[in-house]
C-alpha cells in the first residue's frame, strides 16, 4: 500500500511498530483504486430532518433509555438491512463512506450537514464479531452475530488495507451487508442526502481473508457515552483479548469534535497514535453558528484523522485497548438543541490480516 499524509508505516517513529506523525492530515483525499476494482454505491435518499424538527429513526423515541440523546435535526442509528453489495463472491479490500446531496454535490460541513456515523455489518460470511456479537447494533440490524467491517464519521477517512490484492474482508455468496445510518443537518429545512460507499474488491474469495477488532468506549452498545464537564478528560475502552493471530495492515481511531487523539494499545504498549486534525479544507468550516462551544462562529470540525499501517503481528491472547482524550479548550465539542454538550465517542478500527 502505498503511502500517503497522515499515515504511519509502523517501525519509523518513537515506538516499536509505530511511525512518526507527520503532522499533516489526510482531509479530501479519496480512495485509491488498487490491484481489481472499484464501485461507488450510493443508499438512500434518506431525509434528514431540518435542524429544528425531531429526531427519525425507529430507535430515535427510546434513545433516552439507552442513555442517549436522539437529538432534533437527526437521523439517529437508522438500521438498513440487507442493503446493495458490491460484488458478490469476492474479497473487499477498502472503503471510504461519503455524502451527496440528491444531485451529486459533496455534503459537508459547509452545507451545514454531517455523516455523523455509519457502521457497515456483515452477515453469512462465516464470522462472526471478534469484540461484541451480541450487542445493540446486532440487535438493531436483526443477525445475531454480524461482524463490524468498517465505520466511518464525518472525517470520512479512506482504509485501503489490501496490500494489491493480498488480502481482503471475503464476502461468499449468500452474505448480507447492513447498514446504521446516523446523520445531522443544521439547516432548517429537511433535506434528502446519499451515504455513499467506495468499495476496493477484488473477484473471488482467494485472498488472505481479513478479521476487525472493534474497540469501544461503549462497547456492545451505542458506542456513545456523555461529556465530560472538564475542558480536558479521556474515555477509555474495556481490554479485549484477540482470538486470532495475523498482521495489523491498518488501523486508526473516531472521536467527536472536541478530541484530540485517540490511543490504539496492543498488551499495553502504544502502537498508533490516531490524531484528529480540523478544518483543513474549506468543507469543514461554516460560518454558522452550530451549536459548538463557547458561542464560536466560523468554526471547524475534525476533517481527518490520522492513519497506522503495517503496525506489526497479532497473537492469539494478545490484548487491545483504546483511549480516547478529549480537549475542548483546543477545539470546542458540539452542543444539543438544550445547549448541554452532546455525547462523544472513541472507536477504533484494526484491519488484521490472518495468518
Amino acid at each position: 500500500m502505498g503511502g500517503m499524509p497522515g499515515m504511519d508505516h509502523g517501525g519509523g517513529g518513537d515506538m516499536p511498530g509505530m511511525g512518526g506523525d507527520t503532522g499533516e492530515g489526510t482531509a479530501g483525499a479519496k480512495l485509491p483504486k488498487g490491484a481489481g476494482q472499484q464501485i461507488k454505491v450510493k443508499y438512500g435518499p434518506y431525509t434528514i430532518p431540518g435542524a429544528n424538527q425531531p429526531a427519525a429513526g425507529p430507535f430515535a423515541l427510546v434513545a433516552p433509555l439507552l442513555g442517549a440523546q436522539s437529538e432534533t435535526g437527526m437521523i439517529w442509528n437508522k438500521p438498513v438491512v440487507n442493503v446493495r453489495k458490491p460484488c458478490d463472491n469476492c474479497s473487499i479490500t477498502g472503503f471510504q463512506a461519503g455524502l451527496e446531496t440528491l444531485d451529486g454535490q459533496n455534503a459537508n460541513v459547509s452545507r451545514a450537514l454531517w455523516l455523523h456515523h455509519m457502521v457497515i455489518l456483515a452477515s453469512g460470511n462465516g464470522t462472526t464479531d471478534a469484540t461484541c456479537g451480541t450487542g445493540l447494533q446486532q440487535v438493531a440490524v436483526g443477525r445475531m452475530g454480524a461482524e463490524r467491517i468498517f465505520a466511518s464519521g464525518n472525517e470520512r477517512s479512506y482504509f485501503d488495507f489490501g496490500h494489491n490484492g493480498q488480502y481482503g474482508i471475503h464476502l461468499p455468496s449468500g452474505s448480507q451487508l447492513h447498514l446504521l445510518v446516523d446523520l445531522m443537518n443544521m439547516n432548517q429545512a429537511a433535506t434528502p442526502v446519499y451515504l455513499t460507499v467506495t468499495y476496493n474488491y477484488v473477484p473471488g474469495t482467494a485472498t488472505k481473508n481479513v478479521r476487525t477488532i472493534w474497540s469501544d468506549a461503549n462497547q456492545c452498545s451505542i458506542s456513545e457515552v456523555p461529556a465530560k464537564n472538564t475542558p480536558q478528560y479521556t474515555i477509555a475502552s474495556g481490554s479485549y483479548s484477540s482470538t486470532f493471530g495475523g498482521n495489523i495492515l491498518l488501523t486508526g481511531g473516531h472521536l467527536h469534535d472536541g478530541g484530540s487523539h485517540l490511543t490504539i494499545e496492543q498488551n499495553s504498549k502504544v502502537i498508533c497514535d490516531s490524531k484528529a486534525y480540523y478544518g483543513e479544507i474549506p468543507e469543514y468550516r461554516s460560518n454558522m453558528d452550530m451549536n459548538h462551544g463557547q458561542g464560536a462562529m466560523g468554526w471547524q470540525s475534525i476533517s481527518s484523522m490520522h492513519l497506522c499501517s503495517d503496525v506489526g503481528p497479532v497473537k492469539v491472547g494478545d490484548r487491545f485497548h483504546i483511549t480516547g482524550y478529549y480537549d475542548t479548550a483546543a477545539h470546542a465539542g458540539m452542543l444539543n438543541n438544550k445547549g448541554k454538550p452532546e455525547e462523544i465517542m472513541a472507536i477504533s478500527i484494526t484491519f488484521v490480516g490472518l495468518n
